[in-house]
């Protein structure tokens, strides 16, 4: 009904700016109302991720409304101005979506490491706008003509008054093309949760996949666009590329089960420099998604002409495909994530979706048309059979080969050349124990039976093992226990292997909660039964499946210990364990004598991201010391009062049966020696960190810089011997303490 479509177009776009402008407010303030929400009910993890998930649409159900919106009011001001509707929409389509793909990149590599999360929201108002008010003088100063309403589009299918097979046609078509966006964003999850195993899971590697799924998108409407001009597209173009979309797709698999290999090969040549080597994820990710993407790019400005009449109809068409589309997009993404994958595992959700695509395909074929119903009946039935033979004969990954953890293990397996490197990769010397593609992660379990040594890993990177790691995972777990003055109740985040709760349950402790966010490492720690004791069967223990930080700004609970060991700082999200905000509530959530000790890696960390990690912590706790645990590993230990250890109730402490075991299975054989892991004093770590940045939820330094440092080997010992030249103090300030008992570890 709308004539001026610019200018509603420009108060669409002012009105998303105006919204977002607003957006971080509104954030906490959501924040405000899911808090009691869930502390009143305690929901578990999944209903409490439904009621996330409905706050988060009423949250974005208005600016994306209005952004959905702009597509059908741009299409029919801009067609009508050119005077042309076959490849237009295309090509306003194309336009469109490489914007995404230009935001993407610039947000994911620039904009928010350098202006912060908050700026580079304003940057997008700014930009939203921007453009309508440029758009709203264009529109004073542009005056349309009137159309002829009533000349058809020559590309139509469909007459003024449409039959009943007409109707027949277009309801398969709004029906296929829904179920077709359905099977886009199942691809796009899935492809996402295969690659982030190959390339990574930092920040920059969700940028390159997300973007590369966007280019795809993009080039298959501007080549749309350009078909379009020369040929008259149909019902049966829709059907053919639905077909060509799915068995592609499915095709495509052998190549994820085989990229580790082609990742380590490329890393071999181009491992040196960063950029180069974000160049070879974009190649890798393009290799298996830009085909699959351009063909599904091109269904939109497609089914837009095949089921348009008229100009007059156009915007209102426009924005009937593009809901339907997007409908089938949201029940896509929320099956892919949380049924598909973990019922039927990443392989088979890709090919779950292929099939929808090649039904659609088939379906499109039986509709009325003017071809001949005999030959779309053969080709149906061609592609059909096809798809099956399709599915049966293309092999199930490697699991071990598909969970390497290339991203992560590459310069290791590139040192290994021919059948060794092949070797490695494919674990053949390992026995995979479990293996499950969760809601979250992909979690395994490996036995390597010459050394008895079993290792779980998420995603690819090991996180616990039973014999290298056991130092960090019982030291974490015994020394704050050792050292706070009457420690009663513990939170441990992170349940890994179970081994740190297992040390800290060996204290006589009266409460100990502990929250792991993926439920499959709970499933996972069962092979570590050994090692943590069977911690999980102590009656003082209190598992909770929820991320630990969200659980720390629900629960008002106060301890006396926290034990946080997230993983590592180049996994995308891990910074929001490393940031000023999470430590606030870590202090809001301890008593007033209470302790807090985090583990952080000092391999593949540069030493200005490790300073920047040790001051956020420092600034919340300013009575911080830092432990030695390995040359990789070390631990900040904070907390509201300076810390000063009691040697008499050390020794006691020590000689609980199950400490003292463990301290002395790791050659701490008195108890005084303990005090030999003690690194840097409070007065060393206020001159090591002097002049570092903090680490913010707005200002996520460490989420950007830490991927950068991924494969310099040489970090460890060099933050190592950096660390210990800031070391004035040997020992912490004690009391009750006999020194010629002290005796030095030998490796430290």
């Amino acid at each position: 009904r709308i004539s001026r479509s610019l200018r509603v177009y420009a108060i669409l776009g002012i009105g998303v700016g105006v919204y977002c402008l607003f957006i971080p407010l509104l954030i906490k303030l959501t924040g405000t109302i899911y808090l009691p929400i869930q502390r009143s009910l305690q929901l578990p993890l999944y209903a409490a991720s439904l009621v996330r998930f409905f706050l988060c649409f009423f949250l974005l159900l208005i600016p994306s409304t209005l952004m959905g919106a702009t597509m059908p009011f741009f299409s029919k001001f801009y067609v009508e101005q050119n005077e042309r509707f076959g490849h237009e929409v295309g090509r306003i389509y194309s336009i469109n979506t490489f914007g995404a793909f230009l935001g993407v990149i610039a947000a994911g590599f620039f904009m928010m490491e350098r202006l912060g999360v908050y700026n580079t929201i304003y940057v997008g108002v700014i930009c939203n706008v921007g453009v309508g008010i440029v758009c709203l003088l264009m529109d004073r100063s542009t005056r349309s003509p009137e159309k002829d309403k009533s000349r058809k589009s020559p590309e139509s299918v469909a007459a003024a008054n449409p039959s009943g097979s007409q109707r027949i046609t277009l309801t398969v078509l709004m029906v296929g093309f829904g179920v077709s966006g359905f099977a886009a964003l199942t691809y796009e999850v899935a492809w996402m949760r295969i690659l982030l195993m190959i390339i990574g899971s930092s920040v920059y590697a969700f940028s390159i996949m997300l973007a590369t799924f966007l280019l795809g998108l993009a080039l298959g409407s501007f080549l749309f666009s350009v078909v379009a001009k020369r040929k008259t597209v149909n019902l049966l173009w829709f059907g053919a590329a639905e077909l060509i979309i799915g068995f592609i797709a499915i095709l495509t698999l052998p190549i994820f089960g085989k990229m580790p290999f082609y990742f380590v090969g490329l890393f071999e040549r181009f491992g040196d420099n960063y950029i180069a080597l974000e160049l070879v994820k974009f190649l890798l990710c393009s290799l298996v998604m830009i085909v699959p993407t351009i063909l599904l790019g091109s269904l939109f400005p497609m089914v837009t002409q095949i089921c348009t009449r008229d100009y007059s109809e156009l915007g209102r068409k426009v924005g009937i495909v593009y809901s339907v589309n997007t409908l089938g997009n949201i029940g896509g993404s929320f099956a892919a994530g949380f049924i598909l994958i973990p019922y039927l595992g990443m392989q088979n959700t890709v090919m779950f979706a292929a099939v929808l695509n090649m039904a659609v395909g088939c379906a499109v074929f039986l509709v009325p048309q003017t071809v001949k119903f005999s030959r779309r009946a053969i080709v149906s039935a061609a592609a059909a059979a096809l798809a099956i033979i399709c599915v049966y004969a293309i092999p199930s990954w490697d699991k071990k080969v598909i969970s390497s953890g290339p991203s992560v293990y590459a310069a290791r397996y590139a040192d290994a050349k021919g059948d060794d490197r092949k070797f490695s990769i494919s674990g053949a010397d390992e026995e995979l124990l479990y293996y499950k593609e969760g809601v979250e992660a992909t979690v395994t379990v490996r036995k390597r039976p010459r050394t008895g040594t079993i290792v779980l890993g998420v995603s690819g990177k090991v996180d616990a093992s039973n014999t290298g790691d056991m130092y960090t995972q019982l030291m974490i777990g015994h020394i704050p226990l050792l050292l706070s003055p009457a420690p009663e109740t513990a939170l441990v985040i992170g349940l890994g292997s179970g081994v740190t709760l297992g040390a800290a349950a060996q204290h006589p402790l009266k409460q100990i909660d502990c929250v792991e966010l993926v439920p499959a490492v709970v499933e996972a720690s069962e092979f570590f039964r050994k090692e943590n004791r069977d911690v999980l069967k102590d009656p003082r223990v209190n598992l909770i499946v929820d991320d630990g930080r969200n659980y720390l700004a629900l629960n008002q609970r106060k301890y006396d210990v926290i034990i946080s060991e997230p993983s590592n700082l180049w996994l995308a999200g891990m910074a929001n364990l490393f940031s000023l905000e999470f430590y606030q509530l870590c202090k809001q959530r301890l008593n007033s004598d209470g302790l807090i000790m985090q583990w952080i890696h000092t391999y593949y960390i540069s030493s200005e991201d490790l300073k920047i990690a040790i001051n956020t912590f420092k600034t919340v706790f300013p009575h911080t010391s830092i432990w030695y645990a390995t040359t990789g590993d070390i631990f900040m230990l904070g907390g509201s009062d300076k810390l000063t250890i009691d040697g008499l109730e050390l020794t006691k402490r020590y000689d609980m049966p199950g400490v003292k075991e463990d301290l002395q299975g790791l050659d701490i054989r008195e108890p005084l020696a303990l005090l030999s892991c003690y690194l840097l004093g409070e007065e060393d770590v206020a001159r090591f960190v002097a002049g570092s940045r903090i680490n913010t939820d707005n200002r996520p330094i460490l989420e950007f810089s830490a991927p950068r440092s991924l494969y310099i080997e040489t970090t460890a010992s060099l933050n190592h011997n950096m660390l210990m030249s800031f070391r004035t103090e040997e020992f912490p300030k004690t009391k009750n303490l006999n020194w010629p008992r002290i005796t030095r570890r030998a490796n430290f």
